[in-house]
């Protein structure tokens, strides 16, 4: 495994402010770039920004991915369990912004817009759906009324409530975990048809999109050509 941790932009306010200073890339397996400015939260979590990332990496060592048939309903179920798998192993307070900035009702209507849009698909649609109108805006793209990491916060919801139905936990592996039990009707009965590498059928977790923590900043200005966050010009 091969892990970097290089500076990011102080003067950047979307990687010190609205990222806490920090943020991971993690879907290459075998590989996991860690981007930070050391601020006192950023020293005290990029750590547990590198767990995320290492939930991604082992998973995309076992999934074929496709930029352009990728969804929001596949990429926000990959968001939710790397970042449950940071708070089982260190509690909630080492959890990123991505996934703890959205309670309540903001939550709720967030909830349903991106589960009412599982079936948008190709990376170069996705990130107004993961990471907020903000991000989106930063990228060219065009907002579609959502809040920062709102792709996060409705993985996590999905997530958590598919390991307290289950009894499984984030370390589990993947393909074991069941989502459906937290996805509107429509989105239980496209998420049947997912294929798992192995040919067989299985739920959104078992083909989720290649993620990470947010990346974002300079990353996504240099890799936009190409529509796509995952090094190179990837993640």
């Amino acid at each position: 495994m091969h892990v970097a941790v290089v500076p990011g932009d102080p003067d950047d306010e979307h990687l010190t402010v609205r990222s806490g200073g920090y943020f991971g890339m993690g879907g290459f397996p075998g590989a996991i770039l860690l981007v930070m400015w050391p601020t006192d939260t950023a020293l005290r979590k990029i750590g547990h920004a590198a767990a995320h990332e290492l939930h991604h990496n082992v998973r995309y060592a076992n999934v074929t991915w496709d930029p352009m048939a990728v969804t929001v309903g596949e990429q926000v179920v990959a968001k939710g369990p790397a970042e449950a798998f940071v708070r089982e192993l260190a509690g909630e307070a080492a959890m990123g912004p991505w996934a703890t900035g959205l309670t309540g009702t903001e939550l709720d209507s967030t909830y349903e817009r991106i589960t009412a849009a599982i079936d948008v698909a190709g990376m170069h649609n996705l990130p107004p759906y993961i990471f907020g109108d903000a991000t989106a805006r930063l990228m060219g793209d065009e907002p579609v009324g959502l809040p920062d990491f709102a792709g996060y916060a409705a993985g996590l919801r999905i997530a958590d409530a598919d390991l307290a139905a289950s009894g499984l936990t984030a370390a589990s592996p993947a393909a074991r975990m069941d989502t459906t039990a937290a996805l509107p009707a429509r989105a239980r009965a496209n998420s049947r048809g997912v294929e798992r590498p192995s040919g067989k059928r299985g739920s959104p977790l078992d083909h989720f999109g290649r993620g990470c923590s947010p990346c974002r900043s300079q990353h996504f200005r240099e890799s936009r050509p190409r529509r796509s966050c995952q090094p190179p010009g990837a993640r």
